[in-house]
C-alpha cells in the first residue's frame, strides 16, 4: 500500500527462540517512516532492500505495534519483529 515510503529498519532487541520445532534469533526492528501510515497488527513490511543490520531483501516483517509522534518534530516509529 505505501510503495517507495522512505523508511529506517534498526535492530532494536534479539533473542534466541524456539518456534515450530526450530531454534533461530528472533528480533525485534523498530522502522523509522516517514510520514504517518495506517497499519495493524496484520500488516506485514517487506524490505526492498537490505538493512543495515544484515536483513536481506525481500524479507518480511510483521507489524506488532506503532507510535505516532506526539511531536512535530519526531517521525513515527513502527515496531516489527522478523520471527524465525
Amino acid at each position: 500500500v505505501y510503495e517507495g515510503l522512505v523508511a529506517r529498519v534498526h535492530l532494536a532487541t534479539q533473542e534466541i527462540a524456539d518456534e515450530r520445532g526450530i531454534r533461530g534469533f528472533q528480533g525485534l526492528y523498530l522502522v523509522i517512516v516517514e510520514r504517518e501510515v495506517q497499519v495493524t497488527n496484520e500488516d506485514r513490511i517487506k524490505l526492498p532492500q537490505a538493512s543495515t543490520d544484515g536483513l536481506p531483501v525481500g524479507t518480511y516483517l510483521e507489524v506488532r505495534d506503532y507510535h505516532q509522534p506526539q511531536q512535530i518534530d519526531q517521525l513515527p516509529v513502527i515496531a516489527a519483529e522478523k520471527a524465525i
